[in-house]
């Protein structure tokens, strides 16, 4: 009895021994050549902007609040009060690609064009 625990203990540990002792493969790593910023081309046409900064001007008839907001998605860029007959200006900062705005005022929306860095809407 006592020789079979022997036996079952080395082959135990043999076996760790053994498929612990494998060695992976030696993969090749890929050649890498480095490329400096100054010997990147780029089209000199290309904006790098991100952003744009929009200047809003909106005007309405009533008194209440106003959310701008993009076209989609569930959140806004600017939430204010606008006052009957007084004309209501800010300046917000879009993403570049943003190429319309929804405007929500008193649970009406309008969807609106943004073209240029100015935007003027009436309620």
């Amino acid at each position: 009895m006592k020789a079979i625990k022997v036996l079952a203990l080395f082959l135990a540990l043999a076996t760790i021994v053994l498929v612990s002792c494998k060695k992976s493969e030696l993969k090749e790593e890929p050649v890498r050549t480095q490329t400096t910023m100054s010997a990147l081309k780029a089209d000199p046409k290309f904006s790098w902007e991100t952003t744009k900064n929009i200047e809003v001007s909106l005007t309405a008839g009533t008194t209440g609040v106003v959310y701008i907001r993009p076209q989609e998605g569930d959140y806004y860029f600017y939430k204010g009060m606008l006052t009957a007959g007084k004309p209501f200006t800010t300046r917000i900062a879009l993403p570049t690609y943003m190429g319309k705005l929804k405007l929500t005022f008193k649970g009406i929306v309008h969807e609106v064009s943004v073209s240029g860095n100015k935007l003027s809407f009436t309620f």
